[in-house]
């Protein structure tokens, strides 16, 4: 199975949203989808799963276009905040039926076991359900779905710390049981850290990081801890692109870590490595360029 993004370019109102965009995700894999708020990773997803119409480029399903293709569409699916998609009067169990209805094969069997650990009832309509309980059921309709790509955009909008832990736990089982290319779009990067095999970062409307592992993501980021002085001095011009925090008598400061090649680093200079959040914020920084 491989999915190739070729040069798609999104614009609103004469405004472009994204620009030449290009990658390919190939065999079983949870990929992370990370962007700052407005930055088109929603309008992205949804160009992706043809819901919404792009300027120019290409979206190929082994070769063959998924624009209305209904069996290359069949092998995606796209869970996302849009409730319009969801028939808010129906019940959850009829939600399980509709769905079985356009894709064929649904896991019935895991529906209700994840309904239970989720605490919902399936006989209560959608519309009735709180945030985060119907944020469950579209988890729900993800995992159970017979689709070969799933895309989650912000699978944990509602839930609590408890019910997010459940999510986590019933990705990693699904994806063990039955492996399949998923895509998450999220904004709690620490809590994915762990879960994400590949990074895509997307950023003033490009792919700035393309399927990057999550060791070498947190490696394009140093973060120094030393006196002002000698940070400033070891950084010169750039010094003035990061946000430093100050320790006491000292600061700590995350780079990008090419800035350091070639660079003596004085021993009054310590470097630490950081978290995947911690890169990401700094590698979308705007002034860190």
């Amino acid at each position: 199975m491989k999915l190739t993004v070729n040069n798609l370019t999104k614009t609103f109102k004469h405004e472009s949203i994204l620009e030449n965009i290009s990658f390919e995700l190939t065999s079983p894999k949870i990929y992370g989808l990370l962007g700052r708020n407005g930055v088109g990773k929603s309008t992205l997803l949804n160009c992706i799963c043809d819901r919404l119409l792009f300027k120019q480029g290409k979206v190929l399903l082994n070769e063959k276009t998924i624009h209305n293709n209904n069996e290359q569409l069949k092998q995606i699916y796209l869970m996302n905040d849009n409730s319009e998609t969801y028939y808010g009067w129906e019940t959850v169990s009829d939600l399980y039926k509709y769905t079985d209805i356009a894709y064929g094969n649904f896991n019935y069997k895991n529906a209700h076991e994840l309904a239970n650990k989720f605490g919902i009832e399936e006989r209560q309509k959608f519309k009735h359900l709180s945030t985060g309980l119907q944020t469950a059921v579209k988890l729900i309709l993800a995992f159970c779905v017979n689709a070969k790509i799933i895309f989650l955009d912000e699978p944990t909008l509602g839930l609590d710390a408890y019910l997010r832990d459940v999510f986590y736990q019933e990705l990693i089982k699904t994806y063990n049981e039955n492996p399949r290319i998923f895509v998450l779009s999220t904004h709690l990067i620490n809590e994915v850290q762990n879960l994400i095999e590949d990074v895509i970062i997307l950023n003033n409307k490009k792919i700035v990081l393309n399927k990057t592992s999550v060791e070498n993501t947190c490696q394009l980021v140093t973060q120094l801890q030393g006196k002002r002085e000698d940070i400033k001095n070891l950084l010169g011009e750039k010094f003035s692109s990061y946000d430093a925090i100050t320790v006491g008598k000292q600061i700590i400061i995350n780079v990008k870590t090419e800035l350091l090649q070639k660079k003596n680093i004085p021993t009054t200079i310590t470097k630490h490595p950081v978290d995947l959040q911690t890169a990401f914020i700094t590698l979308t920084n705007k002034g860190n360029k």
